[in-house]
């Protein structure tokens, strides 16, 4: 009896231990990952300031820093698109905005403006039939506005001009 008895209680230690390493281990994961969100937080503030301040390479920087902490939030894309805006670098900016629209997408998170900027750089730096192409995967998503935007591309085309006009 003393023996089942210790062994009983051995194994209730054995579970209590595993457990507590398991809570331990799952506080000490969820206290990293708060503290790289502060600093994503952090890098985007100073990317905010910099870029405002027209200091590109430094906000580019911390735009940077914020993305390698988390590659998964947009913000640090965003600010870099910008400045290769900014820059009248629309190659570069159309480059970065390909991975923001597979950022914004994997969370759910697509909007309108990701989507008209893009079709803008993509007018502006590589031609009519991409941006295009590029609008015909949004239509069942924003039916009226891509819509309009194809048949705006198309006149703009035949007449020569650019259509997306919010680039300098």
């Amino acid at each position: 009896m003393k023996n089942h008895n210790y062994k009983k209680s051995a194994a209730i230690a054995m579970i209590l231990a595993i457990s507590f390493s398991i809570f331990f281990a799952l506080t000490s994961q969820s206290a990293h990952a708060n503290e790289s969100l502060h600093n994503v937080d952090v890098h985007i503030q100073k990317a905010d300031l910099f870029y405002l301040q027209g200091k590109y390479s430094e906000a580019i920087n911390e735009a940077t820093k914020a993305i390698t902490l988390n590659s998964n939030d947009p913000r640090g894309y965003n600010y870099i698109i910008a400045i290769h805006i900014a820059n009248a670098d629309y190659r570069k900016a159309l480059d970065v905005s390909r991975i923001y629209l597979s950022v914004v997408e994997a969370s759910d998170s697509l909007d309108l403006n990701a989507i008209i900027r893009h079709a803008a750089l993509l007018e502006k730096s590589i031609g009519y039939q991409e941006t295009i192409q590029f609008l015909h995967k949004y239509r069942k998503i924003f039916p009226r506005t891509v819509e309009r935007d194809i048949e705006g591309l198309k006149k703009a085309n035949k007449e020569g001009i650019i259509y997306y006009k919010i680039f300098p």
